[in-house]
């Protein structure tokens, strides 16, 4: 049932700013370069509670003002930690570390938590959503529904985070909300080895978010551990090749994306997969998964179609090939600037897609743990992205079970419905399974 936005009201907008004020040798964040050539926008993650409890009418006010009171609370002692979060972007440079606030929403929603997230347009997600600026690094929204559940809708900003950093910031958040000991260094963030491996350059352009003039929608198709037993019985018989269960969801599409274009576009055969590769296990040594910022870079697959009905299985190789040349020499020479961030050639020479080559870009959120994040009333029952402005962008999820796959696809619509029925077969818009 899709939900009108009129249902929801907003109740409070509040700065909440960090509990201790950021010590004057901290002021400043100095943005490393994997940062500066990061798209200049924000990316969202929702997460939706179910209420366990059983609560009248008047119990149930007095209820939601507790939950949103203890995350106010534990937000700003988290802040002190995540003090970049609570300041203001200087244009691809810095943050001053002012502490000027998050933005933090609250609405009031007339609908039951269960019709919310069954069978709606992703569109309509966006509600959850907090309004933002460009200079703010992080904005809240915390919506109650009737019957008590909540969701929570985060934006941050790609200058200064990235999915890694995002999961560091909201494990240690639900770690304080919970009062618990933050004794895991997982949860301790460091905002200095970005900039300290990868230093700043000097004057380097900004890259602004320009929406395509396309009509783009987003569909969430579920692989779920069925479908993978399936694809991946289906690699071994065609090339007995041992491939990831994410890298033949990546192949799986890319194929479905190849064939599309090529029926839409008989002159179109070079085809590019860009896959976002966290780098912070690659380096030796490798920095801690708490190293915040973009420490981040992009794998390129090249492909060539010179015959139609290309099997998915001879596209596992070229990705699997990209992906092995992002090491620790690789990583080196980006810290060098002998190489560029769209090189993964092993040449140092400039490698991005040529204008005739199509393009589709990976970014996998998978293992990330957001299924298991407890503000201290249960895990989410539902995490969802929302549509982008760009087109053939993926988000790759865990389903809810663990053991599957969601992928996030972004796209032209009409291209989106050129997918043949055995792959379109996989959308899924009811978010409450």
């Amino acid at each position: 049932m899709a939900m009108a936005a009129q249902k929801m009201e907003i109740i409070s907008e509040e700065l909440i700013r960090p509990s201790s004020p950021t010590p004057q040798t901290l002021t400043t964040h100095k943005f490393s370069y994997l940062d500066q050539v990061q798209l200049t926008c924000h990316f969202p993650i929702i997460l939706f509670y179910p209420n366990h409890h059983q609560l009248d009418s008047s119990n149930l006010h007095g209820h939601t003002q507790i939950k949103s009171q203890n995350l106010k609370q534990s937000l700003s002692k988290v802040l002190t930690q995540f003090y970049p979060l609570a300041g203001r972007i200087n244009i691809n440079s810095s943050v001053d570390c002012n502490d000027s606030g998050v933005t933090f929403l609250e609405s009031r929603v007339q609908s039951q938590l269960s019709e919310a997230i069954k069978n709606i347009p992703i569109d309509e997600l966006k509600q959850y959503l907090p309004s933002l600026k460009n200079d703010i690094p992080l904005a809240v929204k915390m919506s109650f529904f009737e019957c008590g559940g909540t969701a929570i809708g985060i934006y941050i900003s790609h200058k200064i985070a990235d999915a890694m950093s995002l999961a560091t910031f909201l494990n240690s958040w639900t770690a304080t909300t919970r009062s618990e000991e933050e004794t895991d260094t997982d949860l301790q963030p460091n905002f200095d080895l970005g900039s300290h491996h990868f230093p700043p350059l000097e004057n380097i352009a900004e890259t602004k978010l320009l929406p395509d003039n396309e009509n783009i929608v987003m569909k969430r198709f579920v692989f779920n551990k069925e479908k993978l037993q399936a694809l991946k019985a289906q690699l071994i018989a065609s090339s007995a090749m041992a491939a990831s269960r994410l890298q033949i969801v990546v192949a799986f599409i890319w194929k479905q994306f190849i064939d599309m274009t090529c029926a839409k576009f008989d002159a179109k055969n070079k085809f590019v997969a860009a896959q976002v590769v966290n780098l912070r296990s690659r380096m030796n040594p490798p920095l801690p998964r708490s190293t915040m910022g973009n420490i981040l870079t992009v794998a390129l697959a090249h492909a060539i179609v010179k015959e139609k009905n290309k099997d998915f299985a001879d596209l596992v190789e070229p990705l699997i090939v990209s992906l092995e040349k992002i090491d620790d020499k690789y990583a080196k020479d980006l810290q060098k600037g002998t190489t560029n961030y769209m090189d993964n050639e092993g040449s140092g020479s400039e490698s991005e897609p040529q204008e005739e080559e199509e393009l589709l870009v990976f970014s996998s959120w998978c293992r990330l743990g957001f299924y298991d994040l407890e503000f201290g009333f249960g895990k989410p029952v539902s995490v969802c992205t929302t549509s982008f402005t760009k087109k053939n962008l993926i988000c790759l999820m865990d389903t809810r079970s663990g053991d599957g796959i969601e992928a996030w696809i972004n796209m032209v619509e009409d291209e989106m419905a050129m997918f043949p029925s055995e792959f379109l077969s996989l959308v899924d818009h009811d978010f409450s399974k």
